[in-house]
């Protein structure tokens, strides 16, 4: 098992443009080339890819990722899941990866991190991937800031 880190975002701040704590969506495109490149070899199973740094005082509302590119390799065995160190399928179960689709998504409830952490894909197959890891996925996630403003940033919601 192996942790690859191809994380976008950043762990501490949220966007500029939210002061007034709009949600936010942040996504990115995850290959298995790009993956195994970053392991420096074949992926396995139970490798974690860590997709988002999340920082602390976030909730994240919701996640979901689109398979636009099927992994040609024919293993029906090539599985992934979507969510965290806690719950490693908060938002996607298990689904193979040899199908281009929107995965379903769980109505799973929210996720607060008090402290920052990431949201990852979890190879949940039982046998080694092949070498062919030409699978591509768009991973998105739903997030708001909910730092503590009177102890934080200045607040520009504050009556005085």
């Amino acid at each position: 098992m192996a942790t690859v880190d191809l994380t976008v975002g950043g762990t501490t701040g949220h966007p500029a443009s939210i002061a007034t704590r709009n949600p936010y969506i942040m996504s990115t495109e995850v290959t298995g080339a790009a993956a195994a490149a970053a392991k420096g070899g074949v992926l396995d199973a139970l490798d974690v890819i860590q997709v988002f740094d999340i920082p602390a005082d976030t909730v994240v509302i919701y996640g979901g990722a689109e398979i636009t590119t099927a992994d040609t390799d024919g293993s029906a065995d090539a599985l992934v899941s979507l969510g965290t160190g806690v719950d490693v399928d908060q938002w996607v179960a298990a689904v193979t990866l040899d199908v281009a689709a929107i995965l379903t998504t769980l109505f799973a409830p929210e996720q607060t991190f008090a402290a920052a952490d990431t949201v990852d894909l979890a190879l949940t197959e039982t046998t080694a991937y092949s070498s062919n890891d030409d699978w591509v996925m768009n991973v998105w996630v739903l997030c708001v800031d909910i730092t503590n403003r009177a102890t934080g940033p200045a607040n520009p919601n504050t009556v005085t």
